[in-house]
This record gives C-alpha cells, structure tokens and sequence, in this order.
C-alpha cells in the first residue's frame, strides 16, 4: 500500500504540472501578434487580416464584428477599407456600390451617413461603420490599422481632413498605415500624397496592381508612398533589399498570399509582413516557426 502522504504528494504534483501547462498554454495564445523577426533583416513581421478580419469570422467583411474577431486571433494589423459619403464622412466599405456587401442598392458616394446607418445593414445584420468607431474600437482592442483609401469621387479636403483628424483624436498616428491601389493611373498616389501633407509621420503603401511592374522605391516615394505591397511573384530579396536601402517597407499583397509556402517566400526575402485572408493559418504558421 502506497503510503498516504506519497500518494497525497503525487496528486499535487500532478496537478501543478497540468497547472503548469495550461497557463503555459494561455500566456502563448493571449500574446498578440507573430512577433517574429524577419529571416533576412531580423525586424518585426507583421501578419495583416485582409477586409477587416472577416474571413472564418462570421462575420461581414469590415464590421466591427470582424475586427474583434481578428483581434482574439492574434493578428499584428488589421487592413480595412475606407471610401468618402456623400457629406465626406468615411465608412469602412470595400465597395462604392452597396448592393454586394449591405441591405441596401446605390453608390455609397451618393447617400450621407446618416442615410445609411438609418437604411442599411451589413450582410451580418450590423450597422456598417463610420472611422471614428472603428478607430476607437480598434484603440480598445489594441490593435494597429492598415486603412485602405478605395477610389471615389468624394476625396477632397474635407474627406481628407476628417480622416486625419480621427487619426489624430485618438493618439493613432504610430499606429496607423495607409494603403492606396496604384491601378488609377494617371491619378494613382493622389490619396496617398493627401495625407502625407496631413500625416506625415503615418506609414504609406503603394498596393501594386498584378498587371504593373513594380515601381522603383524613387517612384514609389514620388506618389506619396514609403513601401509596397506586391503579388507573391514579384517577392524577392532583391526587391525587398531596394526597398530597405531606400528606409522603406515591403508587404505581401493580399489573395495572392494564401499557403505557408507563400509566407515562407516572403520571409525567406526579408519582408516586412503580408496581407492575407488566411490570418487564422498565417498567425499559427508564424507562431510554429
């Protein structure tokens, strides 16, 4: 018979070894982001939740539900799309349509805000958002933003202004990048350059259309960028070395940064992150590295 007091010992150290573990386990999972080096250059890569976080969430693309999803995942960045009312406030849509991604039809450029918060639903049944909520969410929660300046006829100075002043309200500016499609041509870097004369200090990436070459950090600069974001083809060190000589960033463009495959490529050239709907995988590919 095993004595009282071993068997009592036993149980103990049993149980503070599964103790042990679980918390183990939580402190993994409770810190946020990949915080993982660069293979090439040892800085920090970012892993980017495309369209707001959405995808495996439930959730409707951009809506705050999204966005906190995203957040529980661990994710460094979530990327998110913004486009100008008819007044100039922002919503977070990927479309100037609203027919894809809400209750409603017609062009967000034409309706207020007011208009479709008090007409519109997302896909999910909830309110699509306005930039000062999503930005104060996303504060709460910690989490950094990649805002997407989509293309619309209601970009002025009053759009622009409102976009930075919410940037600002909230202390967000290290936090913060901007991102704008080069595919506008001649126009392209117009959004881009409007808030480099507003937010200086704010991070711009130049997303290269699959179509185009990638331009040259010179050109880059020269539309209002300070990095790239480009198809997984074109990931290489030697572009990625062009761009950190130059003091700028390079990211993984999203949907063509899908498998672990593509995001080793990335890491193997030294860049600085990839945007990706895969986020869920991405974080647990880097957290396996």
């Amino acid at each position: 018979m095993q004595p009282q007091g071993e068997g009592c010992m036993s149980r103990w150290w049993y149980i503070g070894v599964v103790g042990a573990v679980v918390v183990l386990v939580g402190v993994v999972w409770a810190v946020p982001g990949s915080a993982m080096p660069t293979a090439r250059t040892g800085g920090s890569y970012e892993i980017v939740a495309h369209r707001g976080g959405a995808h495996g969430s439930g959730h409707a693309e951009n809506s705050y539900g999204a966005l906190r999803y995203a957040a529980s995942r661990g994710v460094d960045r979530v990327e998110v799309d913004l486009r100008p009312t008819a007044d100039r406030r922002i919503v977070m849509l990927h479309d100037d349509s609203l027919a894809r991604t809400t209750s409603c039809h017609g062009r967000a450029s034409t309706r207020t805000l007011s208009w479709i918060h008090a007409h519109c639903r997302l896909r999910d049944g909830s309110q699509v958002p306005a930039l000062p909520d999503y930005v104060a969410l996303a504060s709460r929660l910690g989490v950094p933003l990649m805002l997407e300046l989509k293309e619309s006829p209601r970009w002025g100075r009053g759009a622009y202004d409102r976009v930075a002043e919410t940037i600002a309200a909230v202390g967000y500016e290290d936090r913060v990048r901007f991102m704008e499609l080069n595919s506008q041509y001649p126009r392209h870097g117009r959004l881009l350059r409007a808030m480099a004369a507003r937010l200086p200090r704010v991070d711009r990436v130049l997303i290269v259309s699959p179509a185009r070459p990638v331009p040259s950090p010179g050109t880059t600069r020269a539309r209002g960028g300070t990095g790239v974001s480009v198809d997984v083809k074109d990931m290489t060190a030697g572009l990625v070395d062009r761009y950190h000589a130059a003091g700028m960033r390079v990211f993984g463009r999203s949907s063509t940064f899908e498998d672990w495959g593509d995001f080793d490529k990335a890491l193997r050239a030294g860049a600085d992150g990839h945007v990706t709907d895969r986020f869920v995988s991405s974080v647990r590919w880097a957290r396996n590295r």
